[in-house]
């Protein structure tokens, strides 16, 4: 199996964090309050939960969603290099770690 297979859904790892880039500051400053809410709601369901259909692929519209699924690939990026990263942590401790320096 490689790591790929592996980070793509054998084993559940949740992602304590998302960034948001600055990119994104003049998109999401167009928006009223209630839509970027919204955004802001439905982008926490994809960092939450990355292998599952997000609310905002249903319901949102026009430029909402454009912008939703522009900041989705990020986060779904930022996930899958986050699991990544723990695996590839994980698999480096069962050998022992770094070799200490004397």
């Amino acid at each position: 199996m490689t790591l790929d297979e592996f980070v793509n859904g054998e084993e559940k790892i949740d992602i304590p964090t998302f960034i948001v880039p600055v990119k994104y500051y003049e998109v999401i400053n167009e928006l009223n309050n209630k839509d970027a809410g919204e955004l802001f709601k439905a982008l926490f369901q994809v960092a939450k939960n990355p292998d599952e259909p997000a609310d905002g692929d249903k319901y949102f519209f026009g430029w909402l969603k454009a912008i939703f699924d522009m900041m989705k690939v990020d986060i779904l990026s930022d996930c899958k290099k986050y699991r990544r990263m723990v695996i590839n942590n994980r698999r480096n401790s069962k050998k022992g770690g770094r070799p200490k320096k004397d």
